[in-house]
């Protein structure tokens, strides 16, 4: 068995040993009832051991959360008034249907990223001129104020619109902490009720660790999560202002300073306690185009160094729409899974490495930045590697703060 199991997204051509791509479903679809996509996913993921189905759910609350945003909503969704029983019947309908098919699956993963946060403001309300009126007095609301969470009270909505960085934080960690409970008694619940076991549960960027970590414009990530694993964006070919604006002060290239930062995510999710299943990309995967040869090299680091932490799953993203991954880039993982196949897990408990650093060593994986920034052509032949990563046993293990099924509690 490979030591390194990964959930893709899309179908792959081959069988590729590792990979198992992942039944799909969103509860808005209209092509069929709950009970007729439980018989689709059953068809799909039966075959398979248990433990190696994986369900990912998009829009799992069933509307998308920048219409609160839009539509002056938002007091629905910070007093969890909105409306979910119609959602939450169709997953215990869908779920009773993958029961009577014995079809249950060992991993939730939802792919959930509209919210609520201040990013909501900057992108939906961006051309609402009415917004900030509203924002004040849903603050000035007795109902949200009883609601709200000491440590935000003590800012005003003017100061979350005006980017505190204080202030923004305070009310991102509270609005996701809702939207994870949501999810949890939306979708999480009814598996537990059918089924009467939790499965591995994990949301797009949700992220518990051990030092702060940040996303692409520099907000840090909020410490909450739907289930008891964190799944962060590790896409090393995404970045933005925090690698590469002025005021950053940035020296290195933004992309190794974006390597840099996908590696402290796995490190701070790691420490923390030892679950971390991390979303990546397919291997040439850049905003709008194909990454350059020096950034698919570091792509490939990137996984070395999350294998030698102690990652043993992931999540790959291998979209077949436009600029799809295409079966090279595919193989390529494959290659990775099959060259770590016989090494055993050792977690890591590893300290932040800070932006610019001019190299990176996580037990015998060594990337330095010369070697990135000279090489304009670099050998993406996985298998050319003399030495393999040395992983052991696990060092430690971890029992997940979960209470089942009465009420779902998560660390």
């Amino acid at each position: 068995m490979p030591a390194i199991k990964v959930f893709s997204w899309a179908q792959t051509r081959r069988v590729i040993p590792g990979i198992y791509p992942a039944g799909w479903i969103n509860p808005t679809d209209t092509r069929g009832d709950a009970d007729f996509m439980a018989g689709r996913l059953a068809n799909e993921l039966a075959p398979r051991d248990p433990a190696n189905r994986a369900l990912i759910i998009s829009v799992p609350l069933g509307y998308t959360l920048d219409q609160h945003v839009i539509r002056h909503t938002i007091k629905d969704f910070l007093l969890q008034t909105v409306a979910t029983s119609k959602t939450k019947n169709w997953f215990l309908q869908f779920y009773d249907g993958l029961k009577r098919r014995n079809a249950a699956v060992g991993t939730l993963i939802m792919d959930e990223e509209s919210n609520l946060t201040n990013w909501a403001f900057e992108n939906y309300g961006s051309k609402d001129k009415t917004l900030p009126t509203y924002l004040h007095q849903l603050w000035a609301d007795p109902a949200v104020q009883a609601k709200m969470p000491d440590n935000l009270k003590r800012y005003s909505i003017d100061m979350v619109l005006q980017k505190d960085f204080n202030a923004v934080c305070a009310w991102n960690e509270w609005t996701m902490g809702i939207l994870c409970q949501m999810i949890r008694d939306v979708v999480v619940t009814p598996y537990v009720q059918v089924f009467g076991s939790m499965p591995v549960v994990s949301n797009w960027e949700n992220f518990r660790g051990t030092f702060q970590t940040f996303d692409v414009n520099g907000w840090p990530l909020a410490q909450v999560r739907v289930g008891d694993w964190s799944s962060p964006a590790c896409y090393v070919g995404s970045w933005g202002r925090r690698q590469n604006t002025p005021e950053s002060n940035r020296k290195k290239d933004p992309s190794w300073n974006r390597f840099l930062d996908c590696i402290n995510f796995v490190r701070s999710a790691v420490a923390f306690d030892g679950q971390c299943m991390p979303w990546i990309s397919y291997r040439s995967w850049v905003e709008g185009n194909r990454a350059p040869t020096p950034v698919q090299w570091l792509w490939n680091q990137h996984l070395l160094h999350t294998v030698a932490t102690g990652v043993d799953r992931m999540i790959y993203w291998n979209q077949k729409g436009t600029f799809p991954a295409t079966d090279e880039e595919d193989n390529a993982l494959g290659d990775l899974i099959a060259m770590v196949a016989q090494a055993d897990r050792v977690v890591r408990q590893l300290p932040e490495i800070p932006m610019d650093a001019d190299e990176v060593t996580t037990g015998d994986v060594t990337t330095r930045y010369a070697d990135y920034i000279a090489n304009p052509n670099p050998s993406l032949n996985l298998q050319s590697r003399s030495r393999l990563p040395v992983m052991r046993a696990p060092s430690r293990q971890w029992t997940p703060n979960v209470t089942l099924p009465s009420g779902i509690r998560v660390p």
